[in-house]
């Protein structure tokens, strides 16, 4: 399909592009950040969390279970927590990128409406 001016030339390629990019560039602006990759957080909590088990059974045996159980339980509870923090950013960068679509398509629908009533 192609758009054209009132005087029936075809507005030049450079103009086009410039205008999406610059539309692109806005949309941007509003975004929030990507979050990191949480995986190796997830597996590091994994790993964590094996090792806070085997120094419970470890020290239970022993007869002395506190000291390291709970420091180790401190970390795996603050790394789950950047996990949850990042799983969030994730979900509202991703709400944001979809409004913005949905932004966008309803104005291209609505030039697109325009235009067809111009014919």
């Amino acid at each position: 399909m192609t758009y054209t001016r009132n005087n029936g030339t075809r507005r030049p390629k450079k103009v086009r592009d410039y205008t999406k990019a610059k539309r692109v560039r806005k949309a941007k602006a509003g975004a929030p950040g990507v979050p990191q990759n949480s995986c190796p957080y997830i597996d590091l909590a994994i790993c964590t969390l094996k090792d806070l088990s085997e120094a419970y059974d470890k020290l239970r045996d022993k007869g002395n279970p506190t000291a390291l159980v709970v420091e180790t339980e401190k970390t795996g509870v603050e790394l789950m927590e950047h996990v949850r923090i990042t799983n969030e950013t994730l979900r509202e960068s991703s709400k944001y990128w979809y409004d913005q679509y949905l932004e966008l398509n309803a104005e291209f629908e609505h030039l697109k409406q325009k235009y067809k009533e111009r014919k």
